[in-house]
């Protein structure tokens, strides 16, 4: 007996020894991943655009918030500092773009039940699934932020004319508008990946069986 539990237990260690090496060997390159993304992201242009939208306006209020305090501080206005109310304003609207992102990236996942089982199917491993969309979170979160910060920017300009005047906004560094930039973009793409994660999670953990058995 002891035997022959050894020699099964001998054989599932190679089985999953074998499934390992086998696993280590799919190569799914980033180039396809990207198309991939691209081509989900097209097929689902609408829902896509309002799920960015979410994103943009919350990064357009931190970047006007942040910028027109900087603005106003290197111009030697008293406004030059963000008030509470302002700051508790910004979490709620990144709370409420953080909840837009999981539910779009839910219905996503809905909507592609089919296509991850038979992408499964054909080799596709748990990273691969998970990778797809966490890509594709983090690029919508980069557009979102990137639009958010143009707006900001515009946004500034519209606030400060009348007080500091129009070109109020060149008087920043460029470093200190670089930094706002690099934050925005850190906040939403973050932010993004953050709130994809369970739904890319439980993307990747879908049964390929029932995967393909799924209807909407």
């Amino acid at each position: 007996m002891r035997s022959l539990t050894y020699l099964r237990h001998t054989h599932s260690e190679a089985v999953v020894g074998n499934l390992r090496e086998r696993e280590a060997k799919i190569y799914f390159p980033t180039s396809e991943v990207f198309k991939l993304v691209i081509a989900f992201i097209q097929k689902r242009f609408s829902r896509v655009l309002l799920t960015v939208s979410g994103v943009t306006l919350s990064i357009a209020f931190y970047t006007t918030l942040v910028l027109t305090a900087t603005v106003s501080r290197v111009m030697g206005s008293e406004a030059g500092t963000l008030k509470e109310y302002y700051i508790w304003m910004l979490i709620l609207s990144v709370l409420v773009a953080g909840a837009g992102i999981m539910n779009s990236i839910f219905m996503a996942v809905a909507e592609r039940t089919r296509e991850i089982g038979t992408m499964k199917c054909l080799g596709a491993l748990y990273r691969h699934i998970l990778e797809i969309f966490l890509i594709e979170s983090a690029l919508l979160g980069f557009i979102g932020g990137l639009l958010g910060y143009i707006m900001g920017i515009f946004a500034t300009v519209a606030l400060t004319a009348k007080t500091l005047g129009a070109m109020a906004i060149f008087k920043i560094p460029g470093g200190s508008m670089l930094a706002v930039f690099a934050r925005a973009e850190a906040i939403s793409v973050g932010l993004s990946v953050l709130a994809a994660a369970y739904p890319a999670y439980r993307a990747a953990k879908l049964d390929p069986a029932e995967a393909l058995r799924f209807v909407i």
